[in-house]
C-alpha cells in the first residue's frame, strides 16, 4: 500500500480510515506477521493490503458488527478476540440474542448480518486476555483488556512506537457508548480511567476524528461526559 493512501503511520503500523456504520477506522501491522485490527474500514484498500502479501491475523477488538465487517474476505487468516466475546464470532444466534431483539427485529438482525455484513461462522484461533503480549516481528502490542462497552472489548498498546488503539473509546463528542444490555457503566469508566494511565504519544480510534495526541487530558474530557448526561438526568 502506498504511504501517501494512509492516514498515519509510524513504524510497521498504519491506519485506514473508514467510513460510515458499518465501517470503522483500522489498524495495520506489516510485519513478519501481518495483522488488521477491525476489518471494517475500506474493503479497496484491505484488499490491496492482502495482496501485497497475505494477510496472516484479523484482530477484531470487540464483537460488534462494524468491526468485523470484512473479516469475511480473509477466511485463511487466524482470528484472535477477547475471550469474553468470542462466542459471537462462532454462533450467529447467540450474537443476535446479545441485543435482546423481538422475534421480528431478530429475523430482521440475521437478513442484515447475513446478507450486508457476510457473517460466517469461524473457528477463533486464539482468545486473547489481558496483557498478553502479541509479537508480529519488529513490532508487538499489549492487550489490554477495557470492557464495559461490551464485555470482551480491548484496547492495543504499542509500547515502542508509543501508540494506544483505543478502539471503541472513540473520543467522540457524544462520549462514550454502554447502552447495550451486555454493556457495563462501572465497568466503562474502570476501563478509561485505566487508559488514562498509559505514556503514549498518539491514540487511534475506531470512530470519529481517529488520530488524536496522546493526551490523558482527552480521555478525562470523554470520560466526564458521564458526569454531564447525569447531571441533566437530575435537572430534568
Amino acid at each position: 500500500m502506498r504511504d501517501g493512501d494512509l492516514e498515519f503511520a509510524r513504524g510497521r503500523i498504519a491506519f485506514i480510515r473508514g467510513g460510515s456504520y458499518p465501517h470503522c477506522h483500522s489498524v495495520l501491522i506489516d510485519d513478519a506477521i501481518r495483522a488488521v485490527i477491525d476489518a471494517s474500514s475500506s474493503r479497496e484498500r484491505l484488499l490491496e493490503f492482502h495482496a501485497g502479501r497475505g494477510i496472516d491475523v484479523i484482530i477484531t477488538s470487540h464483537a460488534h458488527e462494524d468491526h468485523f465487517l470484512y473479516n469475511s474476505l480473509f477466511p485463511d487468516a487466524q482470528l484472535w478476540v477477547h475471550g469474553a466475546d468470542a462466542r459471537a464470532f462462532t454462533d450467529l444466534r447467540h450474537f443476535i440474542e446479545i441485543f435482546q431483539p423481538g422475534a421480528e427485529e431478530a429475523a430482521l438482525w440475521e437478513g442484515y448480518l447475513k446478507d450486508v455484513v457476510r457473517y460466517a461462522p469461524r473457528t477463533v484461533d486464539r482468545e486473547l486476555s489481558d496483557n498478553d503480549r502479541l509479537d508480529f516481528g519488529v513490532t508487538s502490542a499489549l492487550v489490554l483488556h477495557t470492557p464495559g462497552h461490551t464485555p470482551g472489548h480491548c484496547s492495543f498498546h504499542f509500547p515502542e512506537e508509543r501508540i494506544m488503539y483505543l478502539a471503541d473509546w472513540d473520543l467522540v463528542s457524544a462520549g462514550p457508548y454502554y447502552g447495550d444490555p451486555n454493556s457495563d457503566l462501572e465497568l466503562t469508566i474502570a476501563s478509561l480511567e485505566r487508559l488514562m494511565g498509559y505514556d503514549v504519544d498518539t491514540y487511534l480510534t475506531a470512530h470519529g476524528k481517529g488520530v488524536h495526541d496522546g493526551d490523558p487530558g482527552i480521555i478525562a474530557a470523554y470520560l466526564d461526559k458521564i458526569r454531564q448526561r447525569e447531571d441533566h438526568l437530575m435537572e430534568l
